[in-house]
């Protein structure tokens, strides 16, 4: 209904509308203050631009919605569509606007798409008989002028709430900037919030993750946070990092810093500043925080950087950001956490490396990996090659080979390492099956579980006869069967009158180990348009021209990640 009563000067109205919160100006940004709103409300943040997520920086703003989809999107300036993807995870259904000054606008999680654009998303989706696309367009093809509608915000592919994801990039590079520093406004006067530290003394000869960090907290003055006394460490390098967030004024929500600046004995030491990313880089954020703490919900920035870590944002470095004190000298340690709008937040602490390393004995399950080399672990029906650059620093790598009692499992368990550390790169790991039934051999699975105990199937290969797969974390690794197809259940069918309820086919549909790698659905024997939503298993087709008034057969095959397919067929009067 929406789609048909679009009307482009209602969105001039909106667009033109100032909004009552404040921005800020930093001149040495030569960003221009020219875009539009995209949304007909004001901004309230729930994610920042930069924000360590997952395995990435946030590349743009999430904008709150008011817990609800639907509300219109509007063009932030003139241009032309230059992609359209649609996707059941990630971005969902997104909108790329070119600019002729030079930028990229991303609109993401929409519901819909205006008429125009949904009719040409459409004519590709049936061409290609595929929901999921990625189309790019010629400046010609679909022209926009700012203020134009181009859809609805929504919830659609990874989101986990109603919001719109906004960026603003580098045509050119497709580099996303910080929006705010276009002219966006956001009412805040909220310095960033600080939860405390985390302080590593890291001995000669040792790497970072050959120790174990301390976490402390901090008390509050009317100066900033503090620890009561200096504390005194382990000979070494010191790695400092703190754990913290910050909100607007008007929203809740735990954000991303903007800016963080450390001193040591009031010198300049360590700065970063979240204005620019790069997408190929985005993986280097399990550097820049802190690992092992975000697996445990703790975001720890890390002032400070490791040797593997190449990402761009930092702006001033001495020593990398290691503190290295001089004999039993104190060290005076200042942190400054800026948000975007100048609000900041201090840290001091006092240091003293006064106490002799503890010696570690190396265990001879460990096998040493320099984070700089290509390096091969192969045991006893085991092995893990990871190429140069895997690791961000050197690791005496652990492994450990446990027999397995499941008759579910066609392997022994074999542990690699005992610490929960990230991978840069995929790492191919190799299990040698046993007692596998040929008949069965296709069907073969590698199984990740982690330190959670939470596990996982992996994409998996044949080579060398050894079950094989790449994988990004490491765990425990072990072998199974997925002999079982997926499962099809029908959710609005009413069997009585063999009728739909509603003017739409819904279907849930899931599998028990590889995961759904594929699906099509067909009325009549002709492909029809069913659009999956991968965080509720759910696929939905609305009756549309290819689905007239009468009888008609339903046909969904569903196909898993080992090549098991599942059939459903339905007789239905529309």
């Amino acid at each position: 209904m929406f789609l048909k009563q679009l009307i482009v000067a209602v969105g001039l109205v909106l667009l033109c509308s100032s909004n009552t919160s404040y921005g800020q100006n930093y001149p040495e940004y030569p960003y221009p203050a020219e875009f539009g709103n995209p949304l007909g409300i004001d901004w309230k943040l729930s994610g920042t631009f930069g924000e360590p997520r997952g395995n990435h920086f946030h590349a743009g703003t999430d904008i709150k919605t008011n817990g609800a989809v639907g509300y219109k999107l509007y063009a932030v300036q003139d241009g032309y569509v230059a992609r359209i993807k649609v996707s059941p995870y990630g971005y969902g259904n997104a909108l790329y606007i070119a600019h002729p000054n030079g930028y990229t606008s991303v609109y993401a999680h929409m519901s819909e798409f205006n008429t125009q654009i949904d009719s040409l998303l459409k004519h590709y989706q049936y061409a290609t008989q595929e929901f999921e696309q990625d189309i790019y367009l010629d400046s010609d093809k679909l022209k926009v002028k700012k203020g134009d509608i181009i859809g609805l915000s929504g919830n659609s592919g990874g989101s986990a709430g109603p919001h719109l994801h906004f960026e603003l990039r580098e045509s050119n590079s497709q580099f996303p900037i910080n929006p705010l520093l276009f002219g966006y406004e956001v009412l805040d006067n909220k310095p960033p919030t600080i939860n405390g530290i985390k302080v590593t003394s890291i001995p000669e000869g040792k790497s970072y993750y050959d120790v174990e960090g301390k976490r402390l907290d901090l008390l509050k003055g009317e100066k900033g946070y503090y620890l009561k006394d200096t504390l005194l460490l382990d000979k070494g390098a010191i790695a400092i990092g703190f754990h913290g967030y910050d909100q607007q004024t008007l929203t809740t929500n735990k954000n991303g810093i903007f800016r963080v600046e450390m001193f040591v004995n009031d010198e300049r030491y360590f700065v970063w500043t979240m204005d620019k990313t790069s997408f190929d880089q985005g993986r280097y954020v399990n550097a820049f925080r802190d690992f092992y703490e975000q697996k445990y919900n703790r975001t720890i920035y890390n002032c400070f950087r490791l040797p593997g870590n190449y990402l761009d944002v930092y702006e001033y470095l001495v020593n990398d950001g290691f503190v290295k004190p001089n004999g039993n000298e104190v060290v005076k340690v200042n942190i400054e956490v800026w948000d975007f709008h100048q609000n900041k937040s201090k840290i001091e602490l006092f240091v003293q490396a006064k106490n002799e390393s503890a010696t570690t004995a190396i265990d001879s399950n460990t096998t040493l990996v320099n984070y700089n080399q290509n390096v091969s672990v192969k045991k006893d029906g085991f092995a893990a090659y990871f190429p140069q650059g895997t690791f961000y620093d050197d690791v005496n790598m652990y492994y450990e080979r446990r027999k397995n009692q499941s008759s579910s499992i066609y392997s022994d368990n074999h542990q690699l390492h005992n610490k929960l550390i990230p991978l840069h790169k995929s790492a191919v790991i190799q299990v040698d099956p046993i007692n596998l039934p040929e008949k069965y051999k296709d069907k073969a699975v590698m199984m990740h579980k982690d330190f959670k105990n939470v596990e996982q199937v992996l994409t998996t290969f044949w080579k060398d006869n050894m079950v094989s797969a790449r994988c990004k974390e490491v765990g425990t690794f072990y072998v199974k069967i997925d002999s079982l197809a997926p499962t099809i259940n029908v959710l609005n069918y009413t069997e009585k009158t063999k009728t739909f309820r509603g003017d739409q086919i819904r279907l849930k549909i899931s599998d028990n180990l590889a995961g759904i790698e594929h699906y099509k659905g067909f009325i009549d024997d002709q492909w029809v348009l069913f659009e999956y939503d991968a965080k509720r298993n759910a696929l939905t087709y609305n009756f549309d021209k290819y689905c007239p008034k009468g009888e008609h057969n339903l046909k969904v095959l569903v196909t898993d990640g080992v090549g098991n397919v599942a059939t459903k067929e339905i007789s239905f009067v529309n």
